[in-house]
């Protein structure tokens, strides 16, 4: 990775490392509470697609992570140069960290340094950033993270578009503007983010884009335009998606009936099965339960089976053993030697090491049996989620549903914008304390919301 170092303006203190003095086991405390957080913070992306982890078991590492935050924070000047030390020349989870706790110590003057060290180029280290500064940049610094002037900087133009996304702040107008000059990888998240403030202002920037070369940047412009609440947008985002499979996600959006059968085409056809699949489930319409089934046979058949769970809720779960990879860094010697001879590390007479995970059921007989008995009491509504006829409760329950995978939620909160124009903010990133919060609020909206269960619904209004 490269070093991040601030510009030569800046003095460089003497390196700081762990020694034999009272000061030297300070020093060599905090590098490891700095350590444990860094990696705390690097396995969240592999925890969230982690089929054993509900979402709210998420919560359990947050809460550990909090803990070596508030150790760096009581640690105060020594902790907040090992800090910056580290923010310099550590990994990107140190960099996380040390960001997170300059914030909690109000030194924004550190927060520049470290920034200014970050390689533009650097995705790792540019999302240490982000998320460290969205979850802790305090308030009364928002506007200043929020000018203009400041934006030609790609960094401070990515964390402007990540703090009005996740933060709902007012920043539409200032991201309009620098959209055009903005680098392409920026463009998505800036759309995304313009997206959130399901605001119409932003249909006639965000409409030319659905053009765009990048297949992420025309698929957040879809979003975005649904979530606006232009009138023509379902019109014109159901018709793109019909010859650009980078919009078919968007379906589950703003979908309805009349794009069942073709998405039961694009099921039978890869490389877009595995996205029709996650599509089909989450417009539930019963009439998708058996291509889904036969698509259980295919490559999509993972996402098929979710994709029927979704659908009626019938918990027909496969076991499967995912045999343990350890790490080279994770071998003790003589493992490791054992390892270059080519021999096992479990001997023949052991089970081998590995986790036992539950998954919807792949098969497809099951499936058949399960259908042929219940298929009646799905003729009663024109879509389902988890079993329940398909509406703002059942699917903000889906949104709470312990292990709906990562990469649905996100669309289920977008689709309950889209289709009932709900307004409280949610992703599915956020601490789950955060998440737990806007769940709540969801709940209270979802009982007083005025639509109809099992029908289809655009904008707030029924969709034939």
């Amino acid at each position: 990775m490269p070093e991040r170092r601030p510009g030569s303006e800046v003095p460089l203190p003497p390196v700081l490392q762990s020694g034999p003095s009272l000061r030297g086991f300070r020093i060599g405390l905090y590098l490891e509470h700095l350590e444990e957080a860094a990696s705390l913070w690097e396995q969240r992306p592999a925890d969230r697609e982690n089929p054993e982890l509900a979402w709210h078991d998420l919560g359990d590492d947050q809460a550990r992570l909090e803990a070596h935050l508030d150790a760096l924070v009581l640690g105060a000047d020594l902790a907040l140069a090992v800090c910056r030390q580290q923010a310099l020349e550590g990994d990107a989870g140190e960099l996380h960290a040390a960001l997170r706790v300059f914030c909690r110590q109000g030194r924004s003057d550190l927060v520049g340094v470290a920034m200014e060290g970050v390689d533009p180029e650097d995705e790792e280290a540019l999302d240490a950033m982000s998320d460290a500064l969205v979850a802790e940049l305090p308030s009364e610094w928002e506007a200043g993270a929020l000018r203009a002037d400041r934006l030609g900087d790609p960094r401070r133009l990515r964390l402007a578009a990540d703090l009005v996304a996740h933060r709902q702040l007012p920043g539409r107008d200032t991201l309009l503007d620098a959209l055009p000059e903005a680098p392409p990888s920026l463009r998505a998240r800036i759309v995304r983010a313009l997206g959130r403030t399901a605001d119409g202002i932003v249909e006639g920037t965000v409409r030319s884009l659905l053009d765009d070369e990048d297949p992420a940047v025309r698929l957040e412009a879809a979003v975005a335009l649904l979530r606006s609440g232009a009138p023509e947008a379902p019109a014109a985002v159901l018709r793109e998606a019909r010859t650009d499979p980078a919009l078919v996600p968007a379906l589950a959006l703003a979908g309805h009936g009349g794009v069942v059968p073709w998405l039961h085409q694009v099921l039978a056809h890869p490389p877009s099965a595995a996205i029709a699949a996650d599509t089909l489930g989450l417009l539930g319409d019963p009439r998708s339960v058996p291509p889904l089934i036969d698509a259980l046979a295919t490559d999509a058949a993972a996402e098929a089976a979710r994709a029927l769970d979704m659908i009626t809720g019938a918990g027909l779960t496969d076991e499967e053993f995912v045999e343990d990879v350890p790490d080279d860094d994770e071998l003790f010697e003589d493992e490791k030697e054992r390892v270059a001879r080519g021999e096992p590390l479990v001997p023949p007479d052991q089970p081998p090491r590995g986790t036992t995970i539950v998954l919807p059921s792949t098969d497809a007989e099951r499936w058949r049996a399960w259908w042929d008995e219940h298929a009646d009491r799905f003729a009663e509504a024109d879509r389902f989620r988890l079993g329940r006829p398909a509406g703002p409760e059942a699917q903000v329950a889906s949104l709470a549903a312990p292990f709906v995978p990562h990469r649905l939620r996100r669309w289920i909160a977008d689709e309950l914008a889209v289709r009932y124009r709900m307004a409280v903010p949610f992703d599915a990133g956020w601490e789950v304390g955060r998440q737990r919060a806007a769940l709540e609020a969801m709940a209270g909206w979802a009982e007083s919301a005025k639509a109809v269960p099992g029908r289809w619904y655009v904008a707030g209004h029924y969709a034939s």
